[in-house]
């Protein structure tokens, strides 16, 4: 079962690639587990705040074409 919450602007045109490219859009899960794999595709230079448990946000920015 999926737990996924979709915050912001989402394009939901293709359901298995949901996408945004607004500021102020996010993404929250619960899982239960060791570890969670997520794939980001990006086109352009973009900042993810990233926490888990509740910890202090980590700050990954990225620099263009990746995955």
């Amino acid at each position: 079962m999926e737990l996924i919450h979709y915050l912001g602007r989402f394009d939901f045109s293709d359901p298995a690639a949901p996408a945004s490219s607004w500021p102020g859009s996010a993404v929250a899960a619960r899982f239960t587990g060791t570890g969670l794999d997520v794939d980001l595709h990006d086109d352009g230079q973009n900042f993810f705040a990233v926490s888990i448990d509740g910890a202090t946000p980590t700050l990954l920015v990225t620099d263009g074409n990746k995955d």
